[in-house]
């Protein structure tokens, strides 16, 4: 009791840094057990089509669901859980999964004449041949539940997810695997400019029934160095720029000065000058 006791103190002081606009990045999701915990929101009506694209994320099975659905967009249909489906291809990971209660990392990914492929923990664990020769990335998106008007039980997610990111490109198995040796606590999806939809942008979206934000506490010390980090180059910044500032003003207060003292010479060569022609005209009366 007194160990949660002094985590739940530590959090508590830890959280104010990290609910920053910079430190939402750091929480996680965690979903409730019915089809009614769930998390929706727009990519836009309209979009570019693609030829590939890659989605990965975190995930840890808390409760048991025949068919869960972690992440389903539509239209051009993107379902990723405990099967994948995109555009009426499926892949069935139901037996593939880890054990409830442990963090993995869980990757698909979409290539116009190549393949459909899922990948548990960097490693690939199914493939199959595309339908589709092209799709959009824009739409509606629904984390822990079909996307539909009557969410099922059975796509019911219930788990905990973290670092969920969309790429507009498909990654290949090496990349794929550095990104889950990397580890939960990780920044390592971050290097990618082909990030569509950025997991800081997910965790602020409309949530609806018990979906609620935590820190992983496995990445409670390392994330708070980070945000540590953060507000600390954010007020290094503001100093570089209030300095530069000053330096501004400093810079043209010399320029005045400079100015001033040529002004004030010129009136001292004038004023030297107006005396010899008076010490002239005194001398020749």
């Amino acid at each position: 009791m007194v160990l949660v006791a002094l985590i739940l103190v530590f959090m508590s002081l830890e959280l104010p840094l990290m609910a920053d606009s910079t430190g939402k990045k750091y929480f996680a999701l965690s979903f409730g057990p019915t089809n009614r915990d769930y998390v929706q929101f727009s990519m836009g009506d309209s979009g570019p089509r693609v030829n590939s694209f890659t989605l990965c994320y975190w995930m840890k099975i808390v409760h048991k669901a025949r068919s869960s659905i972690v992440f389903h967009k539509s239209p051009y249909e993107i379902v990723s859980g405990s099967y994948i489906w995109i555009d009426y291809k499926e892949i069935n990971l139901r037996e593939k999964l880890p054990q409830a209660g442990v963090w993995f990392h869980h990757c698909v990914s979409w290539v116009s004449g190549g393949a459909q492929r899922a990948y548990i923990n960097g490693e690939e664990v199914g493939n199959i041949s595309p339908a589709g020769t092209s799709m959009t990335l824009y739409g509606t998106v629904v984390l822990g539940n079909q996307h539909a008007s009557n969410k099922n039980s059975v796509h019911t997610f219930g788990g905990e997810l973290y670092k969920l990111n969309l790429f507009s490109e498909e990654l290949s198995s090496s990349e794929i695997r550095e990104m889950a040796r990397a580890g939960l606590c990780s920044t390592i999806e971050e290097k990618y400019e082909t990030r569509v939809l950025k997991w800081e942008q997910v965790v602020t979206e409309q949530r609806y029934g018990n979906v609620r934000e935590f820190l992983p506490p496995q990445c409670l010390e390392i994330n708070n160095v980070r945000a540590k980090l953060s507000q600390t180059e954010f007020k290094l910044g503001e100093l570089l720029e209030a300095h530069n500032g000053t330096q501004s003003e400093l810079e043209e207060a010399r320029v005045q000065l400079n100015e001033t003292r040529n002004e004030l010479t010129e009136r001292n060569t004038r004023l030297q000058t107006t005396k010899t022609k008076l010490n002239r005209t005194e001398l020749k009366l």
